[in-house]
């Protein structure tokens, strides 16, 4: 670019890669290392054709990376395969209405293996895993899985409706409480009593382990639980979110006879 706003913003992007691995990075250093993004923007590239020797094409990236689910007391948490990111791509050609797609392998320089995708409208994108030295030079030690895919394709028999939530401006804080609690209590009662009791700042709730057994009374089973806090306006201190635990082992104790184990 002739009049760049910065040394950094001089070169328009040939890919949506390198700007999505900046946001993985920046995520992962912050302990978000569970992350499945995309991003609407467009990339450039030259044409050969006159007057104008450049092209400006619409693109949708896919990023993937960490553990494909969330961890819970059922089932071990796996990595981020090839596979999810195939099968996400595959849910996004249906929902556009694309058919009779063909997948080959591609030479591209930026991934370690990976598809192209072609249609008979023409190439509808590439998706891989990406090179490791490309992801050791934004400081990033986890696979990490792209896929860039041509909008103008994807959208011309598509008539998506599509809900959108903005992403959470404020960091995420995890904390952890293990209870014992009667066998007749269900999962199901300690979710309502959560809601009950703080619905604002929990915005998510897991359990990770049900223990029976040695050092638990008899009829009594041991919950691990995660809670997952934040707030929409501002970055949670301690103080707010040790009130919070607190008042989630007060309600516990009194409303589901739950001993707390410290």
């Amino acid at each position: 670019m002739i009049n760049k706003l910065s040394e950094e913003q001089g070169i328009l992007r040939q890919t949506m890669l390198f700007t999505g691995l900046e946001v993985c990075a920046y995520n992962i250093n912050r302990k978000q290392k569970d992350l499945k993004l995309f991003e609407f923007g467009k990339i450039y590239s030259k044409s050969g054709d006159k007057p104008w020797p450049y092209r400006e094409t619409a693109k949708l990236g896919v990023y993937m990376t960490g553990n494909s689910k969330p961890e819970n007391w059922q089932n071990k948490s796996n990595a981020v395969s090839f596979y999810d990111l195939n099968q996400q791509v595959s849910q996004i050609l249906v929902k556009c209405a694309v058919n009779d797609v063909t997948r080959d392998d591609t030479q591209d320089p930026l991934f370690d293996y990976g598809l192209n995708l072609t249609s008979g409208s023409g190439k509808l994108g590439v998706i891989g895993k990406v090179k490791s030295t490309i992801q050791k030079e934004f400081g990033i030690k986890q696979e990490i899985f792209f896929a860039e895919l041509d909008t103008a394709l994807l959208f011309n028999s598509a008539s998506p409706k599509l809900v959108i939530q903005e992403v959470p401006r404020f960091p995420d804080v995890r904390r952890d409480l293990s209870l014992v609690i009667d066998k007749s209590v269900r999962f199901r009662d300690i979710e309502e009593l959560v809601a009950s009791t703080e619905k604002r700042l929990i915005k998510e709730l897991t359990v990770f382990d049900v223990y029976e057994g040695d050092n638990i009374p008899k009829n009594k089973k041991a919950y691990a639980l995660a809670f997952i806090m934040r707030d929409e306006k501002k970055t949670l201190t301690d103080e707010e979110v040790d009130a919070t635990m607190n008042k989630l082992m007060g309600a516990f104790e009194k409303k589901l006879g739950a001993m707390i184990r410290k």
